[in-house]
């Protein structure tokens, strides 16, 4: 079993976005969540996708007809 920190609730996080950028997001409650200040909630689409995941993991999540990928560089 792998040592490496996971996403969970309150986890800062560094993300590779769609092989395009790299991006730091705060993982908050909904009721917490201000996108514009990189928090976003854990029940979003990409909060879900990042719960959960270890540093060198890629996810994927979808809104509407548009599908997303992610690689997850840190969990800070």
């Amino acid at each position: 079993m792998s040592d490496a920190p996971r996403v969970r609730y309150n986890s800062t996080v560094r993300i590779l976005w769609n092989g395009s950028g790299e991006r730091v997001y705060t993982i908050t409650r909904s009721d917490e969540a201000d996108p514009e200040q990189r928090l976003i909630s854990d029940e979003s689409p990409l909060g879900r996708a990042l719960i959960g995941a270890a540093p060198g993991e890629m996810r994927t999540y979808t809104v509407g007809d548009n599908t997303f990928s992610v690689k997850v560089l840190e969990v800070l």
